[in-house]
C-alpha cells in the first residue's frame, strides 16, 4: 500500500461512459471536501511486460491509449472543478487488486457502477462488490444516471449494531452538503424468525416500538456531534433492502455499512448490499467495518 499523507478521493476509470460519471461524482466530492483527487486507470495484469514477450508495439499502443485516456479525464475533472488538485496514476494490474493497493484507509474510493468490455452487463457492480468488500477505505459506487440530487437528503442504512464509523460517514456527509439525514431501518418477524408465517398485530407494536429505540439510541452520539444536521428516523417492516431502493430515487447518497472480508476465498458482500447497488438510483456508499 502507499504511504499517504493526506486522504484523497480517488477514481477508478476505464473507457466507459459509466466511468465519466463516476469522475463527474468524484470531482465534486473532493472540491466539496477541499481533497486532491487523482484518477487511476488500471492497465491490465503484466501489461508492462508486453515488450519482454516481444510485443512492443502492443505495449506502445496500450500505453499511448491509457496515457491519452488519463489526459482526457484530467481535462473533464478541470473542466467540472477549475480548481481542484489533480492527480493521474497507471497501474499495470486489473482493477480490483490494482485499487486496493494504491488506496489508504483514510481515502474515499469512486468508482462507476459497470466496467468496460462486452460482458459488463453480465457483471454489474463485480469489480465495485470486491472492492467494497476488500478495500480499506469507504467505496462510492455511482449509477449510470450519475448523482443524486445535490439538495437531497442522505440515506443511512442503519441495522442494529450499526458500527460508529458507518454512522459517522454518514452524517459527515449530510454536514458537508448542508442537507438532511434520513436514517432508515426495516426490520421482518418473518425473517427473524423463518418458521413464523404471521404475528400478531401486538407483536408487531412490540416490535417496532423496540426498533424505534434503538434506533434512536444508535443515533444519539453523532446527533450531538453534528447538531447542525437535520435528522428523521424511519422505521419500516419490509424486506431488509427494500427502503433504500425506494428512498434512493429521491437520495442524494445511500450510506450501508460493509463487512471487511480479507482473502480470496472470503465471502461476497450479502443480498442486501447486491441489490441495493444494482437497483439504486443514486450513489451508494458502502464504508466498511470488521
Amino acid at each position: 500500500m502507499t504511504p499517504q499523507a493526506s486522504p484523497r478521493v480517488v477514481v477508478g476509470v476505464d473507457p466507459s461512459e459509466h466511468a465519466a460519471v463516476a469522475v463527474d461524482w468524484a470531482a465534486d466530492e473532493a472540491a466539496v471536501r477541499g481533497w486532491p483527487l487523482e484518477i487511476v486507470h488500471a492497465r491490465g495484469a503484466g501489461a508492462s511486460r508486453l515488450v519482454e514477450f516481444g510485443s512492443r508495439h502492443a505495449w506502445e499502443e496500450l500505453d499511448r491509449a491509457a496515457k491519452h485516456l488519463a489526459a482526457d479525464t484530467e481535462r473533464r475533472a478541470l473542466d467540472r472543478q477549475g480548481r481542484l488538485e489533480v492527480r493521474t496514476a497507471l497501474v499495470d494490474d486489473a482493477p480490483l487488486p490494482g485499487l486496493i493497493e494504491l488506496v489508504t484507509p483514510d481515502d474515499l474510493l469512486v468508482v462507476g457502477s459497470r466496467g468496460h468490455g462486452r460482458l459488463s452487463s453480465l457483471m454489474i457492480g463485480s469489480v465495485s462488490q470486491g472492492l467494497a468488500a476488500h478495500a480499506p477505505c469507504p467505496v462510492v459506487v455511482v449509477p449510470d444516471r450519475g448523482a443524486g440530487l445535490p439538495t437531497a437528503p442522505v440515506v443511512l442504512g442503519a441495522a442494529p449494531a450499526e458500527p460508529s464509523a458507518v454512522v459517522e460517514f454518514a452524517f459527515a456527509e449530510a454536514g458537508r452538503r448542508g442537507v438532511p439525514l434520513l436514517a432508515v431501518r426495516a426490520w421482518s418477524l418473518v425473517e427473524a424468525y423463518p418458521g413464523l408465517a404471521t404475528a400478531s398485530v401486538e407483536d408487531r407494536t412490540t416490535r417496532d416500538r423496540t426498533e424505534v429505540a434503538d434506533l434512536a439510541t444508535l443515533l444519539a452520539a453523532a446527533r450531538e456531534k453534528h447538531p447542525e444536521v437535520t435528522v428523521q428516523a424511519q422505521v419500516n417492516e419490509d424486506a431488509p433492502e427494500s427502503p433504500f431502493i425506494r428512498d434512493s430515487e429521491n437520495a442524494g447518497l445511500v450510506v450501508l455499512g460493509a463487512q471487511r472480508t480479507r482473502g480470496r476465498l472470503a465471502p461476497p458482500l450479502g443480498r442486501v448490499i447486491q441489490r441495493v447497488l444494482h437497483e439504486a438510483l443514486c450513489p451508494v456508499a458502502l464504508v466498511p467495518h470488521d
